[in-house]
Order: C-alpha cells, then structure tokens, then sequence
C-alpha cells in the first residue's frame, strides 16, 4: 500500500510540475535505441533466415515504443512488468466503443491474428517475488479485476495475456480465495525495476529521490 501511494504521488508531480516532466521525458527520449542483430546458425542460409526472423519479430513489437514506455514507467513508478505473448487473444468483436473504452484502449488487432507481442502489464498489480536463474519471478495480483473502475472484468480480460485469464478462472472458481498472487511464467514475462536492491519486490520513482 505504502508503494502504491509512492508511485500515486509520483505521477501527480509528473503531471503538474514542468520541471520533473521535462527531466523525465528527455531521459526517455536520450537513448537512440539502436540495435545490431548477430544471428546464429550452422551455415549462411541458416544465419540469413535467423537474421530475418529476428527483424520481424522486433518490427512487430516496435521495440522501441516499449522500450521508451519501459523506460517512462520506471522513472514514474519504479518498475515496468510487461508480458511477451505469442497466442492469439480473444477480439472483441464489437465495432462501436464507449467513452470508457476510449480512454482505456490497449490495442486493437481486429481482422488478423497477432503472432508476436508485448503486452504492458499493470504496475499496481505486479511485484516481484523471487528470482529463476537470475530472472525475476513475476507476481500478479488477480483482484485487479475486481476493484479496478466499472469496467466489466470479461471485457478486461480480453486485453490481458491467457495465461492471466486462466489464472482468473481458477481463482474466480473457488471463491473468496486468499491465494489471489498468480505466478506468471519467466519464460513470458518481463520486469524491470528502478532504485532498489535486487531483494526488494518493487522499485522507486526517481522523483521521490
């Protein structure tokens, strides 16, 4: 609770002091972001494909868009969850969207399957639990659901990776279970976090320093 009140009074200042916005913003606007791909394989056709397949998939996540909403995230909330999903998610297959919809759309792959993205997962619904081979252990709190706006949870759901509405399922099943944490798996997630030790579950925003 003590977090979450760190990265509410963190954005307010980021929202209403011109100072702390602009340091911000042009931290996360300095990196060019470059890259260099170095491909694996036994022979050149096999690195030419690899090479090929690398770009796609970094084309497809815009990497850079991410990568720069990472980077505001840690320096607003003191951490950033996302999650790397291959599946594709369920469309709703409405073609009109309300005010609310509006205001809270996260993307729209309507008409075509998604093969690859990275989902942003929310910062008040994440910390991190432990570590796997040096990878942070991702927790995410399924009552966000519940308490969250007026939102209906099917339709919330929608927007959210299928290992977290399975997980939902499960929980939403036994009723008014305490075990409300889900695991995600290392193998999807991803997790940064910003001015903490490595024990630590969350990080700090860097306004608040």
């Amino acid at each position: 609770a003590n977090n979450q009140q760190l990265r509410e009074l963190s954005r307010k200042l980021y929202n209403s002091s011109g100072i702390i916005t602009n340091v911000i913003d042009y931290c996360v606007s300095l990196p060019t972001l470059d890259y260099i791909i170095v491909p694996h394989g036994d022979d050149k056709a096999k690195r030419k494909h690899n090479r090929k397949l690398a770009k796609s998939v970094i084309d497809k996540i815009r990497h850079k868009e991410i990568i720069r909403d990472g980077l505001l995230s840690n320096l607003i909330d003191g951490a950033y969850y996302a999650y790397l999903e291959i599946l594709e998610r369920p469309n709703d297959a409405s073609k009109t969207l309300s005010d609310y919809d509006v205001q809270t759309i996260v993307e729209i792959n309507a008409d075509k399957k998604v093969v690859v993205g990275i989902t942003t997962l929310p910062v008040d619904a994440c910390k991190i639990v432990g570590y796997k081979y040096d990878v942070p252990i991702v927790a995410f709190d399924l009552t966000y659901f519940n308490v969250n706006g007026n939102e209906p949870t099917e339709k919330k759901l929608r927007r959210f990776p299928k290992e977290i509405r399975d997980g939902y399922s499960a929980y939403n099943s036994v009723g008014n279970s305490k075990n409300n944490w889900l695991i995600l798996s290392t193998d999807h997630t991803i997790a940064t976090k910003y001015r903490s030790k490595r024990i630590e579950p969350f990080g700090r925003p860097l306004c608040l320093g």
